[in-house]
């Protein structure tokens, strides 16, 4: 005999191992391997109809349809011995009319130890109408209750009375006025023939086709400020969708043709664009003056440190004609030696001065040094950027000086020009 499991004989060795390792086997989806039910497929449900005549609404097999109208007959007997049950249980046990038993033949034995609980006693009127409906009397004087139990009747108003709109006569037909109030009407319904046909017209002329316009003013002028707004929002994207190139161009702020400045604020981004990449070249020229400045201040510290040594230095030499070292006199010739002219320039006599129209001995000229205002691109100190890159300093602006790092040598003019109030500074 086969297992039903395993497929294998029961008493065979190999059926023995087929179930111990389905005893030790946990499976966590058994019904993995089993085959499910046959799914209902479209000839399945052809089947079911063919069963079945949706016209004549009966079963092609007659025993089929004979079952059905058999357990049609029961189920409503059932229902039918159901509500007479609860009827029975709700209503009053004697007949209205004969006063006759109702319950008669249904009663238990009093003896008997089962009882009907299907159906729960429960309480229903009497009656839906608020009167006896043999006598219309109300309930408080013809009741089979006593007095002080019966129902109270209910006082219960009558309806009005609706009368048809068309039986209604406002109108005379043979007067052609209204019976009532006939001015009144006729200006409402003058009113309203107007608004009528107002909105007749605006329904079927909506547009003017030879005005391109709207019939109607404000639409036509929610018309023209949706179109406008459209349009802005068009022109703001286009202008969104340039490159920045051909935006920040020139003649985008600036009319080329009647010379007219449209964009101040971007003209003045060009111009100061423009300034900047040349602001490079600027500072190499602002470099090259101040160091030029400075190469003259030294030139000038040079020619006074010269113009200090006297002349006496040199005249004594000059006046020996020859060199105490290499005992060679002074000349142009091959065994000569070169003597160069010293700096010093011996003193005018006065003959000359006179001459010249120079000063007396121990006047001087009011001499002024010209120093830099600007230091490596930078400005110095009192530096305006509309001024001159230079400016003239005199011995007062000696504090000045100090200040931007031009001291006097030892805090004092030149020892050779004492006593002069207008004597240049001697820098170091």
């Amino acid at each position: 005999m086969l297992d039903q499991s395993t497929g294998v004989p029961e008493s065979t060795w190999l059926g023995d191992l087929k179930r111990y390792e389905q005893s030790r086997r946990r499976e966590l989806r058994p019904d993995l391997c089993t085959v499910g039910k046959k799914p209902f497929t479209h000839a399945d449900q052809a089947s079911k109809d063919r069963h079945f005549n949706p016209v004549l609404q009966k079963h092609s097999d007659p025993e089929t349809e004979r079952q059905y109208h058999a357990s049609r007959r029961e189920a409503d007997l059932q229902q039918l011995n159901r509500a007479r049950d609860v009827q029975l249980k709700r209503e009053h046990e004697r007949d209205v009319i004969t006063h006759q038993d109702r319950w008669k033949g249904a009663k238990l034995p009093a003896d008997s130890s089962s009882q009907v609980n299907e159906v729960p006693i429960l309480s229903f009127p009497n009656s839906y109408a608020g009167y006896n409906i043999l006598s219309n009397k109300a309930f408080d004087e013809h009741h089979w209750d006593k007095p002080a139990h019966r129902p109270l009747p209910q006082e219960r108003g009558g309806k009005a009375r609706l009368v048809p709109t068309h039986q209604v006569k406002d109108f005379n037909i043979v007067t052609n006025r209204y019976v009532r109030d006939h001015d009144e009407k006729t200006f409402r319904d003058e009113a309203l023939m107007l608004l009528k046909n107002t909105e007749t017209y605006r329904s079927r002329n909506y547009f003017d086709p030879v005005r391109q316009t709207l019939t109607d003013p404000s639409e036509e002028a929610d018309l023209r400020a949706i179109e406008d707004a459209n349009l802005v929002e068009t022109m703001v994207a286009a202008e969104e969708a340039k490159p920045k190139s051909f935006k920040d161009r020139i003649s985008n702020a600036y009319d080329i043709v009647n010379h007219k400045t449209t964009n101040s604020d971007q003209t003045r981004r060009i111009d100061e664009t423009e300034a900047a990449k040349k602001a490079r070249y600027r500072d190499r020229y602002e470099i090259d003056k101040v160091i030029k400045a400075y190469d003259i201040v030294a030139q000038d510290r040079e020619l006074r440190r010269v113009e200090k040594v006297s002349y006496d230095r040199y005249r004594i030499p000059a006046e020996r004609g020859y060199d105490i070292l290499t005992q060679k006199d002074f000349g142009e010739g091959t065994k000569e030696q070169h003597r160069h002219l010293p700096a010093p320039q011996p003193a005018p006599s006065v003959w000359s001065r006179l001459h010249d129209g120079l000063s007396p001995i121990g006047a001087a000229e009011d001499a002024t040094l010209r120093l830099p205002t600007q230091q490596w691109g930078r400005p110095l100190p009192g530096y305006s950027p509309h001024a001159a890159a230079m400016r003239t300093y005199s011995p007062r602006d000696r504090p000045e000086l100090e200040f931007r790092g031009f001291p006097a040598q030892n805090g004092a003019p030149c020892p050779s020009q004492q006593g002069s109030p207008s004597l240049p500074l001697c820098l170091r």
